[in-house]
C-alpha cells in the first residue's frame, strides 16, 4: 500500500481535542459515580456511627446538642450532602467539627 507513513500522520492530527476539564467538573463526576456506586449498596450495610452537632431555638434562645445517629453506606452521605451543596453551613459557633463518625 503506498503512503502509509502519511495516511497514519494524517490521522493523528485528526483527533479530537478535549476541552480543558475544570476542577468542579471533575468533582461533579466523582460525585455521580459515586452515587451511582452508592445506589447499588443495599439498606443496612456497613453501618457507622455519627455524632452530629445539631442547632435549635427553644423559646428564642439559640441551643446545640451532639445527636448520635447510626446510618448506613446508603444513607450516610445525605448527612453531608446539604452540608456540602451550601459550602459549609451549620451554626458556625466553636471550632468543633459539625459531624464526626465514630
Amino acid at each position: 500500500g503506498g503512503g502509509g507513513k502519511s495516511e497514519r500522520r494524517r490521522k493523528s492530527k485528526k483527533r479530537k481535542r478535549h476541552r480543558k476539564r475544570s476542577s468542579r467538573d471533575d468533582s461533579e463526576d466523582r460525585e455521580r459515580r459515586e452515587e451511582r456506586r452508592l445506589a447499588r449498596v443495599p439498606h443496612g450495610l456497613g453501618l457507622h456511627d455519627y455524632e452530629v452537632d445539631f442547632a435549635y431555638r427553644e423559646r428564642g434562645e439559640r441551643k446545640r446538642e451532639l445527636v448520635k445517629a447510626r446510618l448506613c453506606l446508603r444513607c450516610a452521605p445525605l448527612l453531608f450532602a446539604s452540608r456540602l451543596r451550601k459550602g459549609g453551613g451549620g451554626s458556625g459557633e466553636g471550632t468543633a467539627p459539625a459531624v464526626a463518625a465514630r
